[in-house]
């Protein structure tokens, strides 16, 4: 399995351009300071939204019970060292986001 990086930019709510396959995609990442938590929004090629709003929790794919894009083995995913994601984790290597495709 080849996992793919994402990185997170030092910012509360961002876009980061990806390319999985031969597909374009959008990656919304926004930090809720309210509740402290991070999620996750998927968009197509021209940024209309695919998927919105998903709390990013370490450890439990994403798209674990729903099927966000047409190729069902593309998984999200969060790594941390602790059980829940903080505002500066991303970027001071506490926590790194990424996908993969199942074989």
């Amino acid at each position: 399995m080849k996992f793919t990086i994402v990185d997170v930019p030092k910012m509360n709510d961002s876009m980061s351009r990806i390319v999985i396959g031969k597909g374009v995609f959008y990656i919304r990442f926004t930090y809720n300071d309210t509740n402290d938590y991070w999620s996750f929004g998927l968009y197509d090629h021209s940024r209309k939204p695919i998927y919105i709003g998903s709390k990013i929790v370490p450890g439990i794919p994403i798209n674990l019970f729903t099927s966000i894009i047409k190729d069902t083995r593309i998984v999200f995913n969060a790594y941390s060292l602790n059980d829940r994601i903080g505002y500066e984790d991303f970027w001071n290597d506490n926590a790194k986001f990424f996908f993969y495709v199942a074989e």
